[in-house]
């Protein structure tokens, strides 16, 4: 827990940042004693671990509810305001740090993050440790989605800055706190594996998990476990990431000529299948890559759009997410030609119609089925929240309003907060602005506040039947410029914020210091 000093004689507390185990708190951040927010011990579940909870104090209910209402009412500016009067607000934190993000503004996305991390932290229980395998913290809590969902985007502002171990562990540590995996970090764990030069931890994992978890089932798994053993193969592994235990300690087993060509075998056989098995990431993946991909290839239909059109919309959105995520793995000059022998090697079994192609088949349209998207792969996407990505999203959740800070509760949900019931929709509308609003909790099918129907109006997209989200055209590219400059303001807004945050700080401080000046400092307490 926080502790304070405080000084004798004098009527104020002087507040001390205390080092997070997470967040280390940045000088211009307001100074906060309580925020509302703290964690409670549960009943044990299951022998050996702990669960906890993060628990919201009166305060903080009757902010979150207003909160809750300034969603509701369209008006961004009525979240801003919350977070100046209230400024360690979380899910305010987490709304504003998604529309800094869309504004290209990946500083303040991510700072705001880590205020909201920092908030959270100061609350939790001394016995709470995200790095321990006996420390539960389940989703289906309203309380604790904020902390799932801050770590996951933590962890992609922290990848982002090529911390890509640094990344991996907190992937570890989101898996640990509820090993149901509900924002899928499954679906990054193999990337930031690879990138952190932790191959061989990834491959021991794979076979580990394989059986059990049919990870050999998952695209992203397929195709990494195969690259993964490759550089094993041929000793590249520490090339893809800055992890120096893989290049000057005794932690990383060097590996025999035989355990090499014994990776370089399974490598060739988990290429192979994971061609076979999902033939949709081939030409996109190589693509990307900017791999020269052989006519045969690029003509047959087993790869080309005949392919993409005869699949589901989760297996597509799988692959798409994979080849988006991952093509950079493939840019090395020292894979290619291992990854054109596999590839003659899959297309060779395909005209050859061996009976193993068919039955690849048809355990993917038994795997993957029309309209049985889980949800806690759209909450990826969402969170993710890459236009690349959300265009794919199942048509089956084109009419539900997704909330950025609460994206799709789970099914077995304990709320403590009632949604009031949504406003009947005016008409039925589509495009990438309304999948836009739509994630931040705004439907543009919802009604809205007279003051605010002049702005809505422009960016109201009206239904083109099938047209794909995103598509060419000069209303959508209006309505574009127009949510890129409403939603500038609103980061420049919280940039101010930030300064005056930082300027008032340093009047207080100047102040406390001005009082005490001829007082010895008393020593801060240790954490409790």
């Amino acid at each position: 827990m926080l502790f304070f000093n405080r000084k004798s004689g004098h009527g104020h507390r002087k507040c001390y940042r205390a080092l997070g185990r997470l967040i280390a708190p940045k000088d211009r951040w307001p100074s906060v004693s309580t925020s509302g927010v703290t964690m409670t011990v549960l009943e044990p579940k299951e022998i050996g671990f702990e669960y906890f909870k993060f628990e919201h104090d009166t305060q903080y209910r009757e902010v979150q509810k207003l909160f809750m209402r300034a969603v509701d009412s369209h008006d961004p500016e009525n979240i801003l305001n919350i977070v100046r009067i209230h400024p360690y607000h979380i899910d305010a934190h987490i709304q504003l740090s998604d529309m800094s993000k869309h504004s290209e503004d990946s500083q303040v996305a991510a700072e705001l993050v880590e205020i909201a991390l920092h908030t959270m932290e100061l609350g939790m229980d001394t016995r709470f440790c995200i790095y321990s395998s006996n420390c539960r913290l389940e989703f289906k809590y309203q309380e604790n989605r904020a902390f799932h969902i801050l770590l996951f985007k933590h962890l992609t502002f922290v990848g982002q800055r090529a911390c890509h171990r640094t990344a991996l562990e907190l992937c570890k540590a989101l898996l640990n706190l509820d090993p149901s995996d509900p924002l899928c970090v499954s679906l990054m764990l193999d990337f930031y594996s690879i990138k952190g030069g932790e191959c061989q931890w990834f491959t021991n994992l794979y076979n580990l998990w394989n059986e059990s978890k049919n990870l050999s089932q998952l695209p992203n798994w397929s195709y990494s476990a195969a690259l993964a053993q490759y550089l094993l193969s041929i000793g590249a592994e520490a090339n893809y990431g800055v992890n120096p235990r893989a290049k000057k300690s005794n932690l990383t087993k060097e590996l025999c000529q035989a355990e090499r060509e014994a990776y370089g075998r399974q490598s060739d056989e988990l290429l192979q299948y994971s061609i076979l098995m999902f033939p949709l990431v081939v030409l996109p993946l190589f693509d990307k890559a900017g791999i020269q991909v052989d006519l045969r290839v690029r003509n047959h239909s087993y790869f080309n759009h005949v392919a993409q059109n005869s699949s589901t919309d989760v297996l597509r959105l799988l692959c798409n997410l994979y080849v988006w995520r991952s093509h950079h793995l493939w840019k090395d000059p020292s894979i290619l030609t291992w990854i054109e022998r596999n590839t003659y090697a899959a297309l060779h079994k395909i005209d050859s119609k061996e009976p193993v192609v068919h039955d690849y088949e048809q355990k993917r349209k038994r795997r993957y089925k029309e309209g049985t998207t889980p949800r806690n792969i759209i909450r990826h996407i969402f969170i993710t929240d890459e236009k690349e990505l959300t265009v794919h999203i199942p048509r089956e959740l084109s009419k539900e309003v997704i909330l950025s800070y609460d994206p799709l509760p789970p099914l077995d949900t304990i709320d403590i907060y009632k949604k009031e019931e949504p406003q009947p929709r005016l008409a039925e509308s589509g495009g990438i602005i309304n999948a836009f609003f739509q994630s931040f909790g705004f439907d543009l099918n919802a009604g809205v506040p007279q003051n605010q129907m002049r702005n809505f109006q422009r960016l109201h997209v009206p239904d083109q039947g099938n047209q794909i989200p995103g598509a060419e055209g000069e209303g959508n590219d209006g309505a574009a410029a127009a949510l890129h400059r409403s939603v500038n303001i609103f980061v420049d807004a919280m940039r101010n914020l930030l300064t005056i945050a930082t300027t008032d700080n340093l009047n207080e401080n100047r102040r406390n210091d001005e009082e005490s000046s001829d007082d010895d400092e008393e020593e801060l307490p240790p954490l409790d």
